[in-house]
């Protein structure tokens, strides 16, 4: 509420004269004025206070986030940690079946090469008893 000049609106000095740089406002004029001020002033506590209590949630609530935050980057470490453990393991296990497949063809080559010799032997055999007249199966 904007000071007004009115009738009763009777400036006097602090010594109680007329005039002069120090005015003051009669008791009768200060009841408005103190009464507008004390309700601006209940407002403005009234928006403070609500103001700090907005603060004080959003304050709560960056700490919830930050919690939350770390515990994501918690949770990625642990993440990282295991899929690096897996692709070891994996990397671990590929080099075992490449060894595998590596002894699998080289005992299929040295199969193949007894396979050979022992056909030639029982051919072999086969020949000698058809030589010798000696009936009996070829083993």
């Amino acid at each position: 509420m904007a000071l007004a000049k009115s009738a009763d609106f009777q400036p006097i000095d602090s010594q109680g004269k007329s005039g002069g740089n120090r005015k003051i406002l009669h008791e009768k004029d200060d009841y408005p004025v103190i009464t507008q001020l004390n309700k601006d002033g209940a407002r403005l506590v009234a928006e403070i206070a609500a103001s700090a209590k907005r603060s004080r949630g959003l304050e709560t609530q960056a700490e919830q986030a930050h919690a939350g935050l770390n515990q994501a980057r918690v949770d990625q470490a642990r993440a990282e940690a295991e899929r690096d453990a897996l692709r070891s393991a994996v990397q671990q296990q590929a080099d075992e079946l490449t060894a595998e497949r590596a002894a699998r063809e080289r005992l299929a080559g040295e199969l193949a090469k007894v396979t050979g010799r022992l056909d030639a032997q029982q051919q072999l055999l086969a020949d000698y008893r058809t030589q010798l007249g000696v009936a009996g199966p070829a083993a």
